[in-house]
């Protein structure tokens, strides 16, 4: 019973807040930022040249992934390149606070399907502040310092 309740729950995570956002030709992201611009790096790393830069709401097409950057094909005027994964979501529903149901601890990675940089403890409690669905359409939340899957995750009410 207690494994239905959980597959039920991350269900209802999944459909708040990944729902079916992949594409074929790649997952779109929206920027998350809640003002200014978003530098587009030539690389995926702080250091690198600005290829370009993105406004808050601009909406960019994901072409791959690299250790916390994502790299984007943005609007003409913007370019293409790597920004941080952590201003990207899918979507803005379900944000909040979710608790790690899964009974274990979860891994927290550097980026969707990044490496492992800690662990989520069984029943603690995390901050969900974007979503982000990789080219497989596996739901990743990011909860501040990475990327965990969203499966493992249910709404805290």
């Amino acid at each position: 019973m207690k494994n239905l309740i959980a597959w039920i729950l991350a269900l209802t995570l999944m459909l708040t807040g990944c729902a079916a956002i992949a594409e074929d030709a790649g997952v779109s992201y929206t920027v998350q930022i809640e003002s200014g611009l978003l530098n587009i790096r030539t690389k995926p790393n702080l250091h690198a040249e600005v290829a370009g830069t993105l406004y808050p709401g601009d909406t960019v097409k994901a072409t791959g992934y690299n250790g916390g950057w994502t790299q984007i094909d943005a609007p003409v005027e913007a370019g293409t390149g790597w920004v941080k994964s952590e201003y990207l979501t899918t979507t803005t529903d379900g944000y909040g606070q979710y608790s790690n149901t899964s009974g274990g601890p979860v891994r927290i990675r550097n980026g969707i399907g990044g490496d492992k940089i800690g662990e989520l403890k069984a029943g603690k409690k995390a901050n969900v502040t974007a979503w982000a669905v990789d080219p497989d359409g596996a739901c990743w939340a990011f909860i501040g310092k990475g990327y965990v899957m969203a499966q493992y995750l249910s709404k805290v009410e």
